[in-house]
């Protein structure tokens, strides 16, 4: 009856051992999902366009590249590209 007793205590205390890692994995995990669509904005670039030109100068090139770059090398970045006109020039619907 003792080695039952010994067993039943050791199973116990087996059990609240992994109920405890558990439910601190859930806590981790939970924290995870809900900050899952959190951003942080860790650098800018601004890239201009020439006055009534479609094409990048060699320095907005360059410095795309580097930004091409450092993503190839990290999958966990992620870019927001946004743009924007100005009403002056010409309207032109062609694209190179």
């Amino acid at each position: 009856m003792k080695e039952a007793g010994d067993a039943t205590r050791t199973a116990q205390g087996r059990a609240d051992a992994a109920y405890g890692r558990s439910d601190e994995v859930n806590t981790r995990l939970t924290r995870l999902w809900n900050g899952r669509s959190k951003r942080n904005v860790v650098e800018t670039l601004e890239v201009q366009f020439g006055f009534d030109r479609s094409d990048l100068s060699d320095g907005a090139q360059t410095a795309l590249l580097g930004v091409v770059k450092e993503l190839k090398t990290n999958a966990d970045l992620t870019v927001d590209l946004e743009g924007y006109t100005d009403p002056r020039g010409r309207a032109t619907t062609t694209w190179d």
